[in-house]
């Protein structure tokens, strides 16, 4: 009996429902593709490259002007009788030496397994969402008049690139092909979600 149904006997109200469900699939490709394309840094505004900065600030010059001054003097220090010391030319690879002191990128950055587990929770947070979407999708392709061999094909495809996505995920900043994988078979990914998408709409505007 579930073989002799499909999406075009719906009624009215089950077409509506089915149309809706589709579109807003077609907004979260969309949304994700736009996500995607920000992440990569193809759209979007233009990232703030802290160490280019520092690099291409001339601390010495800045220095130079404010030490040409007569009236550039540094805070009083209050524990030393608060007499003002003004800077000299002299002290200037000292304030340097003392800038680059302050950061260092080895005390924040992560180690090997800390950054895995992160991408472990990220993964797992793809995995489900994609898994729910997954079955609501799939179980309405399984729905429409198409054939046996054409469901099967894009069903095996999805979940295919689905579980390489999520792999991917897990090796991202340290393992070159899981970053391949992620941003390739992401794209790949949304646009077998958008073309099952579509066929399920065309499908729903055939006559039974």
């Amino acid at each position: 009996m579930f073989n002799e149904f499909n999406l075009t006997k719906l009624p009215p109200y089950g077409k509506l429902f089915v149309s809706l469900f589709c579109v807003l699939i077609l907004f979260v490709v969309l949304w994700m593709s736009i996500l995607g394309l920000m992440e990569a840094r193809i759209i979007g505004a233009p990232t703030y490259d802290e160490e280019e900065a520092f690099e291409e600030y001339d601390a010495q010059a800045d220095l130079e002007t404010i030490a040409l001054d007569d009236e550039a003097v540094t805070t009083p220090d209050w524990s030393d009788s608060g007499e003002q010391k003004q800077i000299e030319s002299e002290d200037i690879p000292e304030y340097e030496e003392y800038a680059e002191e302050q950061f260092s990128e080895d005390e924040y950055a992560l180690t090997f397994w800390e950054k895995f587990e992160e991408n472990i929770e990220w993964s797992m947070g793809h995995l489900s969402t994609q898994t729910l979407l997954f079955f609501a999708l799939g179980l309405l392709f399984i729905m429409t008049t198409y054939s046996a061999g054409v469901k099967k094909f894009f069903l095996w495809l999805l979940a295919l690139l689905m579980i390489l996505h999520t792999l991917g995920i897990t090796g991202i900043d340290f393992c070159w092909p899981a970053q391949l994988l992620t941003w390739v078979g992401g794209p790949m990914l949304l646009i077998v979600l958008f073309i099952m998408d579509l066929m399920i709409l065309v499908n729903l505007r055939q006559k039974a």
